[in-house]
This record gives structure tokens, C-alpha cells and sequence, in this order.
């Protein structure tokens, strides 16, 4: 399996493709979107199975929105030196331990394998400053530009995570389920609002990953307290 790895910054970025076989190609281009195409360009780049990237803030979102809507998914990783693109899969599981899919799972509700596929999509919640940060990557971002009870401000692009928007709703599903006071003070507050099941959903999907972020920030397991 081919690999393009990144390392960004805000007016360009660094890339070497690496297979099994050791690096097959290196170079650079410019934070743009012709720098982007030409990356994209060679067939070799094209047909890598997986990109991954580390960025200092959020100057990965634009090269991340340019793979996914070329069909192609990017895995975002911590911003360290990473002088081994093989140490990834360390990387993974240091950023998944006891410590954090215990944290996920103290809210009700949510299990073991939802926490599994959630971090593998955050593999490091501090790429993330702020919780609206995560629901961009996640892609239900203007659901978090509620105005009052005003329904259309929650209509959401599609152009974030699909996987981690899968697994985000499904945690909010189960959430509005077995969590009595976020059912009715939250999700059938909107619904009587006149939201749509569906605009709803956005809504208690952003409320809740901002819980989610503010516990992974802080270290902190979920009280109802």
C-alpha cells in the first residue's frame, strides 16, 4: 500500500510517498489549489491508498477538503517530528489508550467499538483548539450558527468527515435515547421548535461533540452531577 504523507504549514507543504518498499517519491507544493492539483497530478500520488498530514492549527483543512472531494480519505495526525512515516501506527494507539476510550465511554450509552471508530478519526483531540473546530472536521458546522429557533441556520455542507459524521450521529442517536434530560430538554425542544428530525439530529450532534471535546481536553470522565 502506497502512502502520501504531508507536513504543512500555512503557505506550503512537504510530501514524500512511501510504499512497503521504502520512499518512492518526495517534493513540495504551494497551499493553493493549483499547488494542490499539481501535487495530485502524477498518477503515483493519485493512486495512493491512504494521505495522511500534520499541520500546526487548521491549515490542513483546505488540501483535506481537496482529497476528499477527489474521493480520496486523509487521516490527520499529531504535528510532531515524525522522522519514520512507519511509527504512525504507534502513534494511533498512544492517542486510543485506556485513558481516553474510558473517558468516551463513562457517557452513557455510548460503547466500546463507537469510542474505536470515533478516535479513528480523531486520532488527537489537541488538533482541535476548539470544539466548533471539531464539528468543521466533522462537517455539521453551521449547525453550531443556531439563531434562535430559525431552522435553515442548521443545513450542513457534507464536506467534513463521513465517517466520524456517521459515528457522531449514532452516538447522538443513543445519547438522545437513554439520556432522559437531553431528550427533552435538548432534542424535543428543537423538535417543538419546528426543526426536522434531521436538523434536530445536527443540532444534538454539535452539542454533543462539544462535550466531547471539552472532556478529552480536560482529562475528565462524564458526570450527570
Amino acid at each position: 500500500m502506497d502512502i502520501a504523507a504531508l507536513g504543512i504549514s500555512s503557505t506550503s507543504a512537504v510530501y514524500r510517498v512511501i510504499s512497503s518498499s521504502g520512499l518512492k517519491s518526495e517534493g513540495t507544493f504551494a497551499m493553493i489549489r493549483t499547488g494542490f492539483q499539481s501535487f495530485f497530478d502524477p498518477p503515483h500520488i493519485a493512486q495512493a491508498s491512504l494521505s495522511t498530514m500534520e499541520s500546526p492549527g487548521e491549515y490542513h483543512l483546505h488540501i483535506y477538503y481537496f482529497l476528499f472531494d477527489h474521493g480520496k480519505k486523509a487521516h490527520i495526525i499529531n504535528p510532531l517530528p515524525i522522522k519514520n512515516f512507519q511509527a504512525m501506527d504507534t502513534l494511533r494507539r498512544t492517542k486510543t489508550d485506556k485513558r481516553d476510550m474510558g473517558i468516551l465511554t463513562s457517557i452513557p450509552c455510548i460503547g466500546r467499538m463507537t469510542t474505536a471508530h470515533f478516535f479513528s478519526e480523531v486520532t488527537d483531540i489537541s488538533l482541535f483548539a476548539t470544539y466548533p473546530r471539531l464539528i468543521v472536521f466533522m462537517g455539521t458546522d453551521p449547525g453550531i450558527y443556531e439563531s434562535g429557533n430559525t431552522s435553515k441556520a442548521l443545513k450542513i455542507l457534507k464536506k467534513g468527515d463521513a465517517v466520524l459524521r456517521k459515528y457522531g450521529y449514532l452516538m447522538a442517536d443513543s445519547y438522545i435515547k437513554h439520556n432522559f434530560v437531553f431528550n427533552i430538554y435538548y432534542y424535543h425542544k428543537k423538535r417543538n421548535a419546528g426543526f426536522s428530525h434531521r436538523k434536530a439530529m445536527v443540532a444534538a450532534m454539535n452539542k454533543l461533540m462539544r462535550t466531547v471535546h471539552a472532556l478529552l481536553t480536560k482529562g475528565e470522565e462524564y458526570s450527570a452531577v
